[in-house]
């Protein structure tokens, strides 16, 4: 008779990250049929807690002793196990992974697994249905705590774009000391939780945002369309550009060069309009 694999560790942050790291868990499961594994989480992340606390694949969320590190009580958990996953590994190739892998991928390999065993997206469960909003887009328009200028578009560009959408409602999403669009279609959810924000947005008809770790949340979840606004904003990226896009069933991606305010406009509004009216992403 076969005795229970345990398994510790995976990814604990950032939130991304750990989502990033799903498929790791899928392939585990795989592997190991009787098996109990301890999901590593950061107390930095704790406010994710509800991402992966009734996931069916996790059977006990560890958030660590230490902010972001393993701490005395995390290392006997993890020495009593079987499986030991790094869930703060480092890249283990080039620097510049990104111009050969997706994210997934080179999680996938930082765990210390082979890509010929990657066979799944990340995928998050939602354990209640929700009731929708009518007709309304949900935008995280900051991604990287506001530090990369590049990384999202501007102010000015989100402005631009959901003028367009006079009359349709926009929430908005993200820290609370983001920008303040001024529009008056533009909702601020800001100083909800985490948990909450991530609810309502599910809520939506779109989601529309960049490549932070709250649309790769959204994205996995894969319950309404998500339009993925992405560049390639790491130092020498210059070739496979949606290495960084958030991966999910319902996802569409729109990349431009050098800066997401090099994004058109026109495109990215026709899509929204297409999933509003014509419920087609």
């Amino acid at each position: 008779m076969n005795s229970t694999v345990k398994i510790f560790g995976v990814r604990m942050s950032l939130i991304g990250d750990c989502v990033m790291a799903l498929p790791i868990l899928d392939y585990l499961k795989e592997k190991h049929k009787d098996s109990y594994v301890y999901f590593s989480l950061a107390q930095k992340c704790k406010q994710a807690l509800f991402l992966f606390k009734d996931d069916p694949r996790i059977d006990e969320v560890k958030i660590t002793d230490n902010y972001e590190s393993l701490g005395e009580e995390d290392m006997k958990i993890a020495d009593s196990c079987d499986i030991f996953i790094n869930p703060k590994p480092q890249h283990p190739k080039e620097f510049d992974w990104y111009n050969y892998r997706s994210c997934v991928e080179e999680t996938f390999i930082m765990a210390g697994l082979d890509l010929k065993d990657l066979k799944t997206k990340p995928a998050l469960f939602l354990g209640k249905p929700l009731q929708k909003h009518k007709k309304t887009i949900s935008i995280w328009p900051v991604a990287g705590y506001g530090k990369g200028l590049n990384r999202s578009p501007s102010k000015e560009w989100w402005e631009g774009l959901l003028s367009r959408f006079e009359g349709i409602d926009v929430y908005q999403f993200g820290a609370s000391d983001d920008f303040i669009l001024n529009l008056p279609n533009v909702k601020r959810f800001n100083n909800m939780s985490f948990e909450d924000q991530i609810i309502n947005s599910l809520k939506c008809s779109v989601i529309l945002g960049t490549d932070s770790g709250s649309m790769w949340v959204t994205g996995a979840y894969g319950l309404i369309p998500q339009i993925n606004l992405i560049t390639n904003w790491q130092i020498n990226h210059n070739s496979n550009f949606l290495a960084l896009a958030p991966e999910g069933e319902k996802c569409v991606n729109i990349f431009a060069n050098g800066s997401c305010n090099n994004i058109d406009q026109d495109i990215v509004a026709e899509k929204i309009t297409n999933i509003l009216y014509h419920e087609k992403l």
